[in-house]
């Protein structure tokens, strides 16, 4: 299930670079024909060309941080499942064998914790609070 979501937010992220490309292609297009005609534009066009090429830059800008939002909410939507399969299954196995604490030891991390274990009580009497 991991490598399907990944495969899919990968193709996903592929597509909205391949807009992007497009985009950026045709930013520099228009600079370069900017650059090649500005001798001959009159101020009116060169206006119009630079408020063009700047419209299209603001999109890019845009686009780009539209794009990582979108990316960043398409991955959550297709890891949500599996991790909260994965919990469920870490809740199941803590409640079947009776298990006080579960560890990631890998990122050192509690993945459970039996609620009868708190002991800040305790603590704060031998604290004298």
């Amino acid at each position: 299930e991991r490598v399907t979501a990944a495969t899919e937010v990968e193709n996903f992220a592929k597509s909205l670079q391949a807009q992007l490309g497009s985009m950026e292609a045709e930013f520099q297009q228009m600079q370069q024909e900017y650059q090649v005609n500005e001798a001959i534009y009159t101020d009116l066009v060169k206006q119009d060309k630079e408020s063009e090429i700047q419209g299209l830059y603001q999109r890019i800008q845009t686009f780009q941080q539209n794009a990582q939002k979108s990316l960043q909410t398409k991955e959550q939507e297709m890891l949500e499942p599996i991790l909260a399969k994965a919990r469920k299954a870490i809740q199941d196995v803590a409640t079947e064998g009776n298990y006080t604490y579960i560890f990631d030891k890998s990122i050192g991390s509690i993945l459970y914790a039996k609620e009868s274990e708190n002991v800040i009580d305790l603590v704060k009497k031998k604290l004298g609070l």
